[in-house]
């Protein structure tokens, strides 16, 4: 995409799709545009007294009380909801409003500074539980929206040539198994990963993404577990 070319890419997960949208060269032309709308929206979010949520204190789940009240209200604030819902591939989320996509992908982008986990014995993976890192929102997704402006940045040195020459990365759930590649075309290439024969479990690798991602939008992860380990035979 950004050597010109037109790109769909298509996960079971949402999650590591809109990580992905942040890299769509029309999305990071608009960089200045996008940082002072959301910026606009972050100061808005509601600013609820600490009382008893000191940073510092324990929690079970992998998304603490206060936060999933955050994010929940950040959600109704950038137009998420039944009719707007990433875990839905025919949703309007997808191929609707733009501002909304991105303001849940950095929402998404800041769910390590959202979340509460422990590291295991595989680098990888992570336990829900742990320190609760912040109470609010308005910090969390400011250093998320600061590191991809810098991004942004750092990436294209000449914007104009940018301009000029990126293609377009569009983003969308799809499931090989079912044949369902969203609205993209017929392409040139495909690019297909198998599946892991029960290997890998992605809800694991991507849990704080995942997880900020369903409590913005009140899913259930247990379909996406199930889709995403797909078979147990080797």
């Amino acid at each position: 995409a950004h050597q010109g070319a037109t790109v769909w890419l298509g996960d079971l997960d949402p999650a590591p799709l809109l990580l992905a949208h942040l890299r769509d060269p029309r999305v990071m032309r608009d960089a200045p545009q996008y940082t002072e709308s959301l910026l606009e929206v972050i100061e808005r979010l509601p600013r609820h007294r600490k009382k008893q949520t000191a940073p510092n204190r324990f929690v079970d789940s992998w998304v603490s009380p206060e936060i999933a009240r955050g994010l929940g209200e950040y959600a109704s604030m950038i137009g998420l909801g039944l009719f707007a819902n990433p875990y839905s591939p025919e949703s309007a989320f997808w191929t609707g409003d733009e501002f909304t996509r991105f303001a849940t992908a950095i929402a998404v982008l800041a769910a390590r500074d959202l979340t509460c986990y422990r590291p295991t014995g595989n680098l990888t993976w992570l336990k829900p539980g742990g320190l609760s890192r912040e109470t609010q929102l308005h910090q969390p997704l400011k250093r998320a929206l600061e590191f991809w402006s810098t991004y942004c940045t750092s990436r294209f040195k000449d914007i104009a040539g940018f301009r000029a020459n990126s293609g377009s990365l569009h983003v969308q759930p799809m499931n090989v198994e079912y044949g369902s590649f969203g609205n993209a075309p017929k392409a040139s290439w495909i690019i297909t990963s198998p599946p892991y024969a029960n290997r890998l479990d992605y809800s694991r690798l991507w849990a704080p993404e995942i997880n900020v991602l369903a409590t913005m939008c009140n899913a259930s992860l247990e379909r996406l577990r199930v889709e995403q380990i797909g078979t147990n035979v080797v």
